[in-house]
C-alpha cells in the first residue's frame, strides 16, 4: 500500500530530526499529518525525492478549517481524486444536465469540506445520483400533472401543510398553467360546504405521513367535508406513496416520477462493502447537524435517505449533509473535537422545526455576558450612564454615549452592571465585540439570529448587518453595547441612522466627535473605599474578624496599586488562591512591583496590567514618535497634573523628535495638543 509506505518514510523523517510533526494517522484512504513542522511544498518534495514513481498517483492538499485556528493539517490521499471515474461521472452531471456554473463551484466547495479520499468518493457519488430540479423542470411536471387533471370537473386546487412549505414557485408555475376558473384555495380557507372536489399539489412525497396527518388535521378542524380529495407530486418515494395509498384518504394519489431506492440501499449506488461505511459516514455528519430537530434523524426526515432537491427548496426528507448547516467535528474519527461550520450545497430556505413549538419559543432576552460576582462600586458612573440615557426628549433616544477610560479601569464590567441592573426597562438587550471590523459583523449575524430574522443564513454578510440595522430602526426598548470600541471610526458603519434604542460603547478611546457623542463618561480609578470594599469581596474576607494590622495593609496595598480595577484583581485573586495574608502580599509587592502582580491573571479580563498598558504603549509608537518620547519622559515625572508649560518650555532638552515637534509651539501653541493626539486616544 502506497500509503503505508509513505508513512513510514514521514516517521523516518520524524525520528532524524528532519521533520516534526504531533501525529501521523491512517484513515479511510489517507494519511493525515498534525502540525507538520514544514510546509506542503517540502513535503512534497520530500516524498517526490523518495517515492519518485509514485507520487503522481497521490493528492496531496493542506486542511485548514478557520475554526482549527493555528492547529493545521496535512492529507496525503491514496489516489488523485480528480483523475477517478467518480469524478468524472459527476462532473458530467453537474456541467452537462445540472448545467449551472454557480451550483458546480459550489458543490466542489462541499466536496472540500470532506477531509479523507474515501469521504470524498462517497460524497461524489452521492452527488452522481442526485435528482434535481431546476425551474424548467419544475414547468415540465407541473405540465404533466396537468394532463392528469383535466379530466377533473369542478375542483379546487390547494396546498399540502401551508404555502410556505409547499413553495410559492410551485404554485406560481402551476398558475401558468391552469386554465382560467380554475381557483388555488389555501388549505387553512378550505370551507367543508363547498361542493367542489380538491386536488393536493406538492413537490415531494417522502415518507407519507406528514400528508396523511394534515390532511386529516384538515378534516378534524372541519375545513373538509364530503368533498372528494386528489393527490399529484412531482416526485415521490415508494414507500410514501404506498402509505398515503393505504390511508384511503384520497381517490388518486399520482407522482410525474417514483424513487424506488434512497442512498443507503445496497447496490443502489454502493457496493455492499461500501454501503455500510458511506452511510456511517454521512450518519456522524448528519447527527450533529440535526440535533434537536423533531423527527429529522441523521439521513433527513424520519431517515428518509432522499437525494432530492429543487432550486427553490431542499426536501428534509433529503441527506441533511445537502441541506443542513451547523457545527459538527469532521475530525472526530481522529480523536480532534474541534467543531467547524458545515456549508450545505442546497441549503433549506425554512429550518426544520424544532421539537417545541415555535409559538412556545421565547427570543432570548439578552446575549450579555454574565455578571462579574466580585464587581463593586461604580454607582455614581452607572447612575450617570442611566440618566444620560433615559434624558426626556427623542433626541435622547438616538444619541449614543460612551464609556472611557484606558485598559483595566473596568470598562467592560461597568456596561455588564449597567445591562443587568437596568435589564427589565428593555425588551432586548444585545453585546457586540467591537474591537474589529470581523468581531462586529460576527456579532450583528449573532444578534441576526437572536432576532429570527428571515436573512440571519445568509450568506452575504453586508445584508444581514443592513437587516439588524433596519430592525433597530423600526423596533424599540432595545439596548445595544459596543464593548472594546477603541476605534469608533469602524463602530459608525453599524450604528443605525434613526436607533429607537439605547446604544452605549466602551472604549480607550476619548475623541468620538464622529459619533455625535461631546461628553463621554470618564471611567477613574476605584475610590479608596471601593477599593478596599473590593479586595475585601474578591478575596472572601470579613472586615469585622480582620486586625486592625491587615485593615491598614488592604488601605495601604490599594493605594499602592493606585486603586486601578485591574492591579486590584489580579492581586486580590492571587492573595485567594495562595490563602495569604494582605500584609505578607503588601511587603512583597513593594519588593517585587508589577513581577509579583503578573503571577496571577484575571479569570473574567484576559489582559494582565503589564500587557493591557504594552498595548496601549505599542499602538502608540506605531501613531507617532514624539507622543511616546513624550510618555517616556512623564514617566520621570509625578503621575498628576503634569504642567504642559514644562513640556513646551523644555522642548529643546527632550531630545531630537519632541524639540523638532515643538520647535514653534509658541507661536502655534496647537503642536503641543498634537503630540499628546494619541497619548488622549488612548487615555495615557
Amino acid at each position: 500500500m502506497i500509503l503505508n509506505k509513505v508513512k513510514e518514510y514521514l516517521d523516518g523523517l520524524k525520528d532524524n530530526q528532519q521533520l516534526d510533526y504531533d501525529w501521523a494517522k491512517l484513515y479511510a484512504g489517507s494519511l493525515i499529518l498534525k502540525n507538520p513542522s514544514k510546509e506542503l511544498d517540502e513535503i512534497i518534495y520530500l516524498l517526490g525525492q523518495n517515492i519518485k514513481d509514485n507520487i503522481h498517483e497521490l493528492s496531496i492538499n493542506r486542511f485548514n478549517p478557520t475554526e482549527f485556528g493555528n492547529t493545521k493539517f496535512i492529507i496525503i490521499h491514496k489516489e488523485n481524486i480528480e483523475l477517478t471515474q467518480v469524478f468524472s461521472k459527476f462532473k458530467s452531471k453537474f456541467e452537462n444536465e445540472i448545467d449551472n456554473n454557480k451550483l458546480t463551484n459550489e458543490a466542489y466547495k462541499w466536496i472540500a469540506q470532506f477531509p479523507f479520499f474515501d469521504w470524498k468518493i462517497y460524497a461524489l457519488k452521492l452527488l452522481s445520483n442526485i435528482t434535481y430540479y431546476k425551474m424548467d423542470d419544475i414547468d415540465e411536471s407541473l405540465e404533466e400533472i396537468k394532463k392528469y387533471i383535466s379530466g377533473l370537473n369542478n375542483f379546487v386546487i390547494s396546498d399540502i401543510e401551508g404555502i410556505e412549505k409547499s413553495s410559492v414557485h410551485l404554485f406560481y408555475s402551476l398558475n401558468k398553467l391552469i386554465e382560467d376558473g380554475i381557483e388555488f384555495v389555501l388549505s387553512q380557507n378550505l370551507d367543508p360546504s363547498d361542493s367542489r372536489n380538491i386536488v393536493f399539489i406538492d413537490d415531494m412525497i417522502g415518507t407519507g405521513h406528514q400528508a396523511s396527518k394534515y390532511v386529516n388535521k384538515l378534516k378534524d378542524g372541519g375545513k373538509i367535508g364530503h368533498q372528494k380529495l386528489y393527490y399529484y407530486a412531482i416526485i415521490g418515494l415508494e414507500d410514501g406513496i404506498n402509505e398515503i395509498k393505504k390511508s384511503g384518504l384520497f381517490e388518486v394519489v399520482l407522482t410525474r416520477k417514483v424513487i424506488y431506492n434512497t442512498a443507503f440501499n445496497t447496490g443502489n449506488i454502493f457496493s455492499p462493502e461500501d454501503s455500510g461505511v458511506a452511510k456511517e459516514m454521512a450518519s456522524t455528519i448528519g447527527e450533529q447537524l440535526t440535533e434537536g430537530l423533531d423527527k429529522i434523524g441523521p439521513l433527513g426526515y424520519e431517515n428518509s435517505g432522499a437525494l432530492v432537491f429543487f432550486g427553490h427548496n431542499s426536501p428534509n426528507n433529503s441527506l441533511p449533509i445537502f441541506w443542513a448547516s451547523g457545527k459538527c467535528k469532521i475530525l472526530e474519527s481522529l480523536d480532534e473535537d474541534t467543531e467547524v461550520n458545515w456549508t450545505p450545497l442546497f441549503p433549506r430556505k425554512e429550518k426544520p422545526k424544532t421539537a417545541k413549538s415555535e409559538s412556545t419559543i421565547i427570543r432570548p432576552k439578552s446575549n450579555v455576558p454574565l455578571q462579574n460576582p466580585f464587581f463593586t462600586g461604580r454607582e455614581i458612573k452607572i447612575e450617570e450612564l442611566h440618566e444620560a440615557l433615559k434624558s426626556d426628549g427623542a433626541a435622547a433616544l438616538s444619541q449614543p454615549q460612551a464609556i472611557s477610560g484606558y485598559g483595566g479601569i473596568g470598562k467592560t464590567e461597568t456596561a455588564i452592571k449597567y445591562a443587568h441592573k437596568y435589564k427589565d426597562e428593555y425588551k432586548d438587550v444585545f453585546w457586540v465585540n467591537a474591537d474589529s471590523t470581523e468581531s462586529l459583523i460576527s456579532s450583528f449575524v449573532n444578534i441576526a439570529g437572536l432576532l429570527n430574522l428571515s436573512v440571519k443564513d445568509n450568506k452575504e454578510q453586508k445584508l444581514i448587518v443592513d437587516a439588524v440595522k433596519h430592525w433597530l430602526e423600526i423596533d424599540s426598548s432595545w439596548l445595544l453595547i459596543f464593548d472594546n470600541a477603541d476605534n469608533p471610526k469602524l463602530v459608525k458603519d453599524f450604528i443605525p441612522l434613526r436607533p429607537k434604542g439605547h446604544i452605549i460603547l466602551t472604549s480607550r478611546a476619548q475623541i468620538f466627535s464622529n459619533l455625535g457623542i461631546m461628553n463621554p463618561i470618564k471611567m477613574d480609578e476605584m475610590s479608596p473605599e471601593e477599593s478596599k470594599e473590593f479586595l475585601l469581596i474578591r478575596t472572601g474576607r470579613n472586615n469585622h474578624q480582620l486586625e486592625q494590622s491587615e485593615i491598614d495593609a488592604i488601605e495601604q496595598l490599594g493605594e499602592e496599586l493606585d486603586h486601578f480595577p485591574l492591579a486590584l484583581e489580579q492581586a486580590g485573586a492571587y492573595i485567594h488562591e495562595k490563602s495569604s495574608t494582605f500584609n505578607d502580599y503588601l511587603i512583597s509587592y513593594r519588593k517585587r512591583g508589577l513581577e509579583l502582580l503578573e503571577k496571577t491573571k484575571s479569570d473574567r479580563y484576559q489582559k494582565t496590567v503589564a500587557t493591557t498598558w504594552s498595548l496601549n504603549f505599542e499602538q502608540v509608537e506605531q501613531t507617532s514618535n514624539a507622543a511616546i518620547d513624550l510618555l517616556y519622559v512623564s514617566a520621570f515625572l509625578n503621575p498628576y497634573s503634569i504642567p504642559l508649560e514644562l513640556i513646551a518650555q523644555g522642548a529643546n532638552e527632550l531630545g531630537p523628535v519632541l524639540s523638532e515637534s515643538l520647535a514653534d509651539v509658541e507661536s502655534n501653541p496647537l503642536a503641543l495638543d498634537e503630540v499628546l493626539d494619541p497619548l488622549n486616544k488612548y487615555s495615557l
